[in-house]
């Protein structure tokens, strides 16, 4: 019995090592190395935690039908609305919050008049819509649709969770920390939210 649990032990550590190093776990682990090479940076529960400026980030790496992908998230101020938003010619909706949710905070629903706001361009959803309409300022708007503007393929969108906003991109734009932390600034920095 010792020598079946010891040879089963084996061979999950074999497998692990074979789905980290060369299987498909080893992209992720590069996208974390990638991003952990910020400075500050340290990776823990799951997450890259850094600093751009003064403002504290939760990074989220993974990999999904679409590719890689990093959602961004950074503490704002306590709400009771929750949204979420991503390109129509997306595959899904970003998660909520930085454990990567389906859903967190509020239960969303569709926001028929957010999207009609940005010209049908994003599916929207939201816990309490005239409450995000508030919340999603001209401003705000005018940062989500620069920051679709200037990676149309690797923006995958905006959430709320009404208390951390999440920016997510994927492709070349998440294997750029750089490029996409500058990107996901735009966005907060329109909600107040800056050095």
């Amino acid at each position: 019995m010792a020598l079946g649990t010891a040879v089963l032990c084996v061979i999950t550590g074999v497998v692990w090592a074979w789905y980290l190093t060369r299987g498909p776990g080893a992209v992720v682990v590069s996208l974390k190395r990638l991003w952990l090479e910020l400075p500050g940076a340290v990776y823990a529960k799951g997450l890259v935690y850094v600093h751009h400026g003064k403002q504290p980030l939760w990074i989220r790496c993974g990999k999904d039908k679409a590719g890689i992908s990093v959602s961004i998230h950074t503490p704002l101020a306590d709400s009771a609305v929750a949204f979420r938003m991503g390109p129509k010619s997306g595959t899904s909706l970003p998660a909520m919050g930085p454990l990567g949710l389906a859903h967190g905070g509020p239960p969303v629903e569709r926001a028929v008049h957010l999207e009609m706001r940005f010209a049908n361009t994003f599916h929207v959803e939201s816990s309490d819509e005239r409450a995000a309409d508030r919340l999603i300022t001209e401003e705000v708007a005018v940062a989500i649709l620069e920051v679709f503007e200037r990676a149309p393929r690797g923006f995958r969108g905006v959430s709320y969770d009404g208390q951390h906003l999440g920016i997510s991109f994927g492709g070349s734009v998440a294997a750029d920390p750089q490029q996409a932390t500058n990107l996901a600034r735009l966005i907060w920095a329109s909600l107040g939210e800056d050095d």
